[in-house]
């Protein structure tokens, strides 16, 4: 297994980690323009960047100086994926991490589609699909990557269409019993 691959699974399982590469996946930007995106301040941000500069997900794409202090504008590096699979042994060895995220991710999901179906607004900013299929095992695995793949793509090929904000999918299937 390599470690390499499992520490970057679990930084990405980090939100605020997560949210520093999702701000500078375009356009780079400085620790305090990062900040101020986040609400936070700049010195709570310094140990997160440099994780993500150490597991090579984040780089410096220019410096300048101003006044006497050194600039540094970060960009995500292209090792950076913005979908990550857990699989295999490496599922296997980090269960509790990814029981723990899934369950995070699927209770504000869940929260989000609360709030939407709640609200009196027409135009809703959550979405719930259910669907059944009868697939081979290998027909399931091909459709997954395929899946992924599509929403990975999407945004490129697609970025035109208005002030872009941020989705996140969480896509599950599982074999029915």
């Amino acid at each position: 297994m390599n470690s390499n691959k499992s520490n970057i699974g679990k930084i990405l399982f980090n939100p605020k980690k997560s949210s520093i590469l999702n701000i500078v996946n375009k356009q780079p930007k400085t620790v305090k323009e990062i900040a101020h995106s986040l609400g936070e301040s700049p010195s709570r941000l310094y140990y997160h960047i440099k994780q993500l500069e150490d597991a090579g997900l984040l780089n410096v794409a220019k410096e300048e100086m101003v006044g006497n202090i050194s600039q540094k504008y970060y960009i995500t590096s292209e090792v950076f994926e913005r979908e990550f699979t857990f699989d295999g042994q490496l599922a296997n060895q980090n269960k509790d991490l990814i029981i723990g995220n899934l369950c995070a991710y699927t209770n504000e999901a869940i929260r989000r589609v609360e709030i939407d179906l709640e609200s009196e607004k027409l135009e809703k900013d959550s979405e719930i699909s259910v669907v059944s299929l009868r697939l081979t095992k290998e027909a399931w695995r091909k459709l997954n990557n395929k899946i992924r793949d599509i929403i990975t793509t999407f945004g490129e090929e697609n970025g035109d269409l208005g002030e872009e904000q941020l989705y996140k999918y969480i896509l599950m299937s599982y074999k029915e019993e």
